[in-house]
């Protein structure tokens, strides 16, 4: 989720908050790809992804991954 979403989307036009979250998702999209993350869905301001779900990478490998994409996706 998006911290403060609510507030931050009530004072922006419905466009604005659609290329926010259109920005931020391609952005989150593309580090999945680059860390190797399966992208399970998006609902609203919520970002899903899973690391270690299929035997792609060893579970220490996996769980690194998905270390690196949350420090990535904070930055």
């Amino acid at each position: 989720d998006i911290c403060s979403y609510t507030t931050i989307s009530s004072e922006l036009t419905p466009r604005q908050v659609v290329a926010l979250l259109s920005g931020l998702y391609d952005r989150f999209d593309k580090l999945c790809e680059q860390h190797g993350m399966y992208k399970v869905e998006i609902v609203g301001d919520c970002w899903m992804a899973a690391s270690g779900a299929f035997p792609r990478f060893a579970p220490r490998e996996a769980a690194l991954r998905a270390a690196r994409q949350a420090l990535d996706m904070a930055q």
